[in-house]
């Protein structure tokens, strides 16, 4: 991690979070409408990109490529995690803290967490 810069992983978690977000809705395993205002400009544009019908498979095929499990890994994470969130509040949960929490959005993505104490913990740069 370089000083001062936030961390490339926390982006490349926000672009899986955004790509997959442009996938078409049926075969959407998450959504974060929020990631692709973490981006950079190039991973912005491929993201957005990937909304046109046919990108989105050659672009996850080629980030699969390039990085085995990564996208896969850190999009079935961040369903998971979704999940037990909402099944927590649902269950009682009034505060939530994530470690190592990126550029995650899930305070302002889950209407269930309006009333939540939501405390996100991570490198003072991301």
């Amino acid at each position: 991690m370089q000083t001062g810069r936030a961390s490339r992983t926390a982006e490349h978690m926000a672009f899986f979070r955004a790509l997959e977000t442009s996938a078409p809705e049926a075969a959407r395993r998450c959504e974060d409408r929020f990631a692709r205002g973490f981006l950079g400009t190039p991973l912005a544009l491929v993201a957005t990109a990937a909304r046109i019908p046919g990108v989105f498979s050659l672009v996850s095929r080629y980030v699969d490529r390039r990085w085995p499990g990564a996208r896969t890994s850190g999009v079935a994470r961040t369903r998971l995690l979704d999940e037990i969130v909402r099944e927590s509040v649902a269950a009682g949960a009034q505060q939530l803290v994530i470690l190592g929490a990126g550029f995650d959005s899930r305070a302002y993505r889950f209407s269930v967490l309006r009333g939540a104490a939501v405390f996100e913990v991570d490198h003072l740069a991301t």
